[in-house]
């Protein structure tokens, strides 16, 4: 981790002097600068969605986000429609939780097969 961060530090250094280099007699160059700055966040985003996924769920957080976007569905709804809604939640803990509401009378199953189709009911 340190020898990415010193390289990042490094490397931020010589942007900066290639882009200012001729600033005092108007010839700097922005662009490598500019250049530079989305690559930074881009990086940053991609280190801190790594940091997010890897931090485990608390007890039970993963059925409740299942469960909040089964309440939230209009009409029918597939299981891919909960992936979609509930990234980082595998789809036998959908699944599970399917279960669990359907015998609770809070869904029912529209139709069978890989495209099943779910609706919420009344219960």
């Amino acid at each position: 981790m340190q020898g990415r961060r010193e390289e990042a530090k490094d490397r931020s250094y010589e942007t900066l002097e290639q882009s200012f280099q001729g600033w005092h007699e108007g010839k700097h160059d922005p662009w490598p600068l500019i250049n530079y700055l989305p690559s930074t966040i881009r990086t940053a985003t991609r280190e801190l969605e790594r940091r997010v996924g890897s931090a485990p769920a608390a007890k039970g957080e993963k059925a409740a986000i299942v469960r909040e976007a089964v309440l939230k569905q209009v009409g029918d709804f597939r299981v891919r429609d909960l992936e979609r809604e509930c990234p980082g939640v595998g789809l036998d803990w959908i699944r599970t939780v399917l279960t669990s509401m359907k015998e609770a009378g809070e869904v029912e199953r529209v139709s069978m097969g890989r495209d099943a189709r779910w609706r919420r009911t009344g219960g």
